[in-house]
């Protein structure tokens, strides 16, 4: 019996694992008022296109 609930704690351990990877990738975009410059910003990585 507590064999099955360790494999449902680390079931729900990998699921919530992912969730927050998947969190981390996900940007905001953010728009700069100097004539379309864009900055893309997420927690794992951030990107910039510069006008």
């Amino acid at each position: 019996m507590t064999e099955r609930l360790d494999q449902k704690s680390r079931r729900k351990a990998w699921i919530l694992l992912i969730l927050v990877v998947i969190a981390m990738l996900i940007p905001m975009r953010i728009q700069y008022k100097d004539g379309g410059t864009v900055r893309y910003a997420a927690v794992a990585y951030s990107v910039v296109k510069r006008h």
